[in-house]
């Protein structure tokens, strides 16, 4: 499960946010917070994973809209320049899993 929120800014807003989520263990592996410029004074911030009812009850309560639909992927290895646009041309149109790739 993954969450995101929008929220008022300001000095110590993000950090009052995920200090719940730290609270009840989440193990946050993936946090996106940016400002929303159609809506001056406030931000969105997107996190995951959210394991478990406790760590979901907490987002849930915090504000957060907990969804299945957020998708991200993690890849993990060497840097290399110019390996996000090589591994972003062989994602496959329809490719729903990592098993799904094919090494051209």
């Amino acid at each position: 499960m993954s969450g995101r929120h929008q929220f008022r800014t300001g000095r110590g807003a993000l950090a009052e946010l995920l200090k719940t989520l730290h609270r009840v263990g989440a193990d946050l592996q993936f946090i996106i917070a940016r400002r929303a410029p159609d809506k001056p004074g406030t931000g969105v911030v997107f996190v995951t994973p959210l394991q478990g009812d406790r760590e979901i009850r907490a987002a849930s309560q915090s504000g957060f809209n907990v969804t299945q639909s957020l998708h991200s992927i993690r890849i993990m290895g060497q840097d290399k320049a110019g390996i996000v646009a090589e591994l972003t041309q062989r994602l496959p149109k329809g490719a729903s899993t990592c098993a799904d790739w094919r090494r051209p």
